[in-house]
């Protein structure tokens, strides 16, 4: 809780009588922040123009939050047959990030990406159209923001 305004969490929790938990202190500087909602601004246009390009239609992605967790965390609140990409960053920005989409959502990409060949369920030909067009999309991003920060980015193939 904040001197200066309560979450929407918080207010829920004083209304059920629950005396909200203080939040954890954040490991990222608020300067690292800002460099991360930079980035998925940088992200979300890279996803719009390649996946519209893959895919032959306007699409709109939006990256509307991001938030420190640990993969336990992840595990207990994403639900749901899922695919994950992770992508490893090596050179001036080190990291990772993960990708989480629905299965169907994950075919249906594969399926575009493969004119149709896809199948039904989620294989070797499905995870190589995912991770191809996963890899497009942040291959452009990272170039992106190589040259508005004047450096170099590595990307290792999603796994």
């Amino acid at each position: 809780m904040t001197a200066e305004a309560l979450s929407q969490e918080e207010i829920d929790a004083l209304l059920r009588g629950e005396t909200p938990s203080p939040p954890a202190s954040s490991a990222i500087s608020s300067e690292e922040e800002d460099t991360i909602n930079d980035y998925t601004r940088i992200v979300s246009q890279a996803s719009q123009d390649v996946l519209s390009m893959l895919l032959g239609e306007t699409t709109h992605a939006e990256i509307d939050d991001f938030k420190e967790t640990d993969s336990n965390t992840i595990q207990d609140e994403v639900k749901g047959n899922l695919v994950v990409a992770e992508i490893n960053y090596k050179g001036m920005v080190q990291g990772k990030s993960l990708v989480i989409m629905s299965e169907e959502n994950a075919l249906k990409l594969a399926s575009q990406m493969t004119g149709g060949g896809a199948g039904s369920e989620f294989g070797d030909l499905e995870e190589s159209a995912f991770s191809e067009a996963i890899q497009s999309v942040f291959s452009s991003a990272n170039t992106s923001l190589a040259q508005k920060c004047g450096g170099e980015i590595q990307l290792d193939p999603p796994e």
